[in-house]
């Protein structure tokens, strides 16, 4: 009977509910931008709400997103933090968390090739060809700042010594003009990992013969 006729509004708080960066089909996806700030936070909602609909409430409609619609060109914006209260009649009066701050940079596509170290050691009499890779070059996409570093992919197969024919599916690391390990982070490849064959052959010596002919 309180609930139904007195029915008193009352004010809850929700913890721990994730904010969503979707950049999917968002404004800075469509401006060619690409997101280079790792963003995982959760929040808390202080809200208010009759008893009746406090009872029903579905806490797993409730979600919180960051708006990124004002992300047009590189840079680092200060966005806001918006709750979806999934139709419910609730009303939002607080939330810990009202701005998010995220970098956006300019994606750019290039063409790295492949290279390939195969140092283990093989049996006395037999002998290894030079590696080959599927794929020779992998085409990568992200941040402008990190791309524009890559001057190949690195690829050494585990192995300390080959006695047979083999092809090793092997991870790359992308390495810049120095040398150094440039990480993956933010950056998308054609494939996730290359295709080694070690082709292993078995030596025989033959006898060399010489034959003299029009000889004085």
């Amino acid at each position: 009977l309180v609930v139904q006729y007195v029915n008193p509004e009352d004010t809850r708080k929700l913890e721990n509910i994730p904010i969503q960066v979707n950049t999917i089909d968002s404004v800075p996806a469509g401006e060619g931008l690409v997101l280079v700030t790792d963003y995982k936070k959760a929040m808390t909602i202080t809200y208010t709400a009759s008893r009746d609909v406090i009872a029903m409430l579905n806490v797993d409609n409730i979600t919180a997103y960051v708006d990124l619609s004002s992300a047009t060109k590189s840079g680092e914006y200060s966005f806001p933090v918006k709750v979806d209260t999934g139709g419910q009649n609730i009303s939002i009066v607080d939330q810990s968390i009202k701005e998010a701050v995220l970098k956006f940079e300019k994606s750019i596509t290039a063409q790295v090739k492949v290279n390939v170290t195969a140092e283990g050691s093989v049996p006395d009499g037999y002998v290894k060809n030079d590696p080959i890779c599927n794929p020779t070059y992998l085409n990568i996409e992200g941040p402008e700042s990190k791309v524009s570093k890559i001057v190949s992919a690195e690829v050494v197969v585990p192995e300390k010594s080959f006695t047979e024919t083999n092809v090793y599916t092997c991870e790359y690391k992308f390495v810049d003009a120095e040398g150094n390990v440039v990480t993956k982070d933010y950056i998308t490849a054609d494939f996730e990992t290359v295709n080694v064959t070690v082709t292993v052959l078995k030596t025989k010596t033959l006898p060399i013969t010489a034959t003299i002919v029009n000889s004085s």
